[in-house]
């Protein structure tokens, strides 16, 4: 004879709970509360942390900057981020624009080497 459904249903839920602890061990994240030994902080630049369009833009410009390098890390930090960034391919060569509209000033890059300036 089967028990009632109120009785199933606790010794369900305990099963799950216990099948749910050995596969992911008592340290997983899943399991652990914040602040316990085995959960490690999240960082502080992480992307899930971010809310909102305009946390998500920063966070974008932030990591394309940290990868600058060469004349493109030099420009930057004179001139600051350009107000127009555009791309090229010219003869299967890739050139990337960088346009200064109160300097009057555009930079032409070609990976992290500077082509031109104009």
């Amino acid at each position: 004879m089967r028990p009632p459904a109120w009785r199933s249903a606790p010794l369900r839920l305990a099963s799950l709970m216990v099948l749910a602890g050995l596969l992911w061990g008592p340290g997983s994240a899943s399991s652990a509360r914040a602040g316990e030994a085995g959960v490690a902080p999240a960082a502080p630049d992480s992307t899930a942390a971010l809310h909102g369009k305009n946390a998500r833009r920063a966070d974008r410009f932030k990591r394309l900057v940290a990868n600058f390098k060469g004349d493109r890390l030099a420009i930057y930090q004179q001139y600051g981020y350009p107000a127009y960034r555009y791309f090229e391919l010219k003869f299967s060569t890739r050139t990337e624009h960088w346009i200064y509209l109160v300097e009057d000033l555009e930079f032409v890059f070609e990976g992290d080497r500077l082509v031109a300036r104009q």
